[in-house]
């Protein structure tokens, strides 16, 4: 039989225990201390902290989650991890997720799309460390989440933007693209950052990521300027000239339209120069030839303005050519032929043969005056038979007279006299046709 332990095995027994027990507290102290000390980060930190089980099921869940997707810690937990997966990803991103379950590894930087509370699609940088039993036996994860949907957003625009430069630096045709970036040691240095592939067929530079070889292709009479016009952008960050350009490739000279603008650093130093170059060879040559032909039409125009003087001058020579004509042939009348009719008149003649000397003698009168051209020229669409017939309405004849004169029937005399109100438009109006020629001059 085994002897009853003794008093002092006793206490020395309860003094272990004490110390066991003591320990124990200890522990657990620092337990709650790390506890506290855990939830105290967790629920202050901007990351949302939780932890799965190895069904990955939330057991607990940060009040951040709040901010984040809009959901109470206690609607969190009890739901799995991939609940809030959006549709189109939760598959893949669930088997992804798995897989490292199955191998108990730890993850960083998970990027997950996930559905709000509210319906919107937030991004999520997904970190994960997997709790193991002494067995190697998966317990389930802690880890965090940070919201990274504000730097998605801006990385994919970025993305989209590079996409969208990298396909207008491609497809430029008749342009080019290039930046230059400013030497941070030295302001006023620049280098070449990049140029569509177009910078090299349009001005066939064989290294154009050189920036000090550019100039060795202008025109020589347009350095100076070119250089002052670079040296001034460095001020104002603003580039617009036209030059000339040697193309060593087609062996030509160009005409390039270059503008830039430049921008700057937060130390308001210049940082970087954004540029086209145009070719504008065939406006350039268009304009050209257009400013030959107007110096040519400018030329053209002296000379019409110098024939239309020297024309006028012939004209006014030639109306007083003919001034002097009238006036000779006026004279000649009146001297030579109207003392014959006189002498004529003297003679014994018949009531007919004095009407015919009338007319002949007042014919003569408007030869000398001039009538019947004035007659013909302010009316021209009269016939010579109207003309006759306007002629002797003027002297005063009847028309019975005029029939007999022209040897026409009096109805065809009334007919031309018709025509010629209708002609100098006084048709239908109770203007007397005698008076109306008397007055016109």
């Amino acid at each position: 039989m085994n002897s009853k332990p003794s008093y002092e095995d006793l206490e020395k027994r309860i003094r272990q225990l004490e110390k066991e027990a003591l320990a124990c507290r200890r522990i657990e102290s620092k337990l709650k201390a790390s506890e506290k000390r855990f939830r105290d980060i967790a629920e202050n930190a901007l990351e949302w902290i939780w932890e799965i089980d190895s069904e990955g099921r939330y057991i607990y869940s940060s009040p951040i989650v709040k901010q984040i997707l809009g959901y109470d810690s206690e609607e969190i937990l009890g739901k799995h991890f991939y609940d809030f997966f959006h549709p189109e990803d939760k598959e893949k991103l669930k088997a992804l997720a798995f897989n490292s379950f199955h191998d108990h590894v730890a993850f960083r930087q998970f990027i997950n799309r996930n559905i709000s509370k509210d319906g919107k699609t937030v991004i999520l940088s997904t970190s994960g460390t997997p709790l193991l039993r002494k067995t190697g036996e998966l317990l389930g994860y802690r880890g965090a989440d940070t919201d990274v949907t504000q730097q998605y957003n801006a990385l994919k625009a970025l993305q989209e933007r590079e996409e969208n430069l990298s396909s207008l630096l491609d497809s430029a045709s008749g342009f080019a693209i290039y930046q230059l970036i400013f030497d941070e040691k030295a302001h006023y240095s620049l280098r070449v950052n990049l140029v569509s592939k177009s910078f090299i067929e349009i001005l066939g530079i064989p290294e154009p990521y050189k920036f000090e070889k550019w100039f060795d292709f202008l025109h020589p009479d347009d350095v100076d300027r070119i250089i002052k016009a670079n040296a001034k952008a460095f001020e104002t960050r603003r580039f617009n000239e036209i030059y000339r350009w040697y193309n060593p490739e087609r062996k030509k000279w160009i005409w390039i339209h270059s503008i830039s603008n430049g921008g700057s650093n937060h130390k308001g130093w210049n940082n970087y120069v954004n540029g086209v170059l145009i070719d504008i060879t065939e406006k350039q040559d268009a304009f050209e030839k257009l400013t030959i032909r107007e110096k040519e039409l400018e030329g053209k125009t002296r000379e019409l303005k110098q024939m239309n003087t020297a024309l006028n001058i012939l004209l006014k020579k030639r109306d007083q050519d003919k001034i002097d004509i009238e006036e000779s042939i006026s004279a000649n009348i009146k001297q030579l032929i109207f003392p014959y009719l006189s002498k004529i008149r003297q003679r014994k003649m018949n009531d007919e043969q004095l009407t015919l000397l009338d007319i002949v003698n007042s014919n003569l009168n408007e030869i000398a005056n001039s009538f019947t051209h004035q007659l013909t020229s302010k009316f021209i669409g009269l016939t010579p038979t109207e003309i006759r017939v306007a002629d002797l309405v003027r002297q005063g004849q009847k028309t019975k007279q005029i029939a007999q004169i022209l040897c026409l029937s009096q109805k065809t005399i009334e007919s031309h006299r018709e025509n010629i109100r209708n002609k100098l438009g006084i048709k239908n109006k109770k203007i007397n046709l005698r008076s109306y020629l008397l007055s016109i001059h």
